[in-house]
């Protein structure tokens, strides 16, 4: 009886451990874990999730796929007005400070754009593990606050 006990325990478990490795997982920087695998080449992302055919799924991944190459190419951009106009310094001892004021500019706007596409795939791995994804990180509300002192009102966030 015990031993009947301890397969069907061991049966449950094991079902239970090969349902749950076929979950994603977001990683900081843009990757995800699948299988105890870390991902985070495009093509590898889009070979898995085409396995559920989810237009949802796709249009999302293709957001992240988007907003990864503008960021990265943007990035390109800033990185090479921050480092030539460092260079200029290192090497003339002038500064070109209106292409170093571009550069860091552009790079801010890679960053943002990094942002967006990380935060794109977080909502590829939230639907492709079934999970909601109307969730609004931005919901500010104005409230009006009277008393005998003060007179105003909020914008909280």
């Amino acid at each position: 009886m015990k031993s009947k006990f301890l397969i069907l325990t061991l049966f449950t478990s094991m079902m239970f451990f090969q349902a749950k490795s076929q979950e994603m997982t977001y990683v900081r920087g843009g990757r995800i874990l699948f299988e105890n695998k870390t991902i985070q080449k495009p093509s590898e992302i889009l070979s898995i999730i085409s396995k559920k055919e989810s237009p949802e799924l796709l249009a999302t991944f293709n957001k992240y796929k988007s907003n990864r190459v503008a960021g990265q190419v943007v990035g390109f951009i800033g990185g090479f007005g921050v480092g030539y106009s460092l260079g200029g310094a290192i090497r003339a001892g002038k500064v070109n400070g209106g292409l170093l004021a571009g550069g860091v500019g552009v790079t801010v706007i890679a960053i943002i754009l990094g942002n967006s596409a990380n935060s794109n795939l977080k909502k590829v791995v939230d639907i492709y593990n079934g999970n909601s994804t109307n969730k609004v990180s931005f919901r500010p509300f104005l409230e009006t606050e009277s008393g005998l002192t003060k007179i105003g009102l909020v914008a909280k966030f």
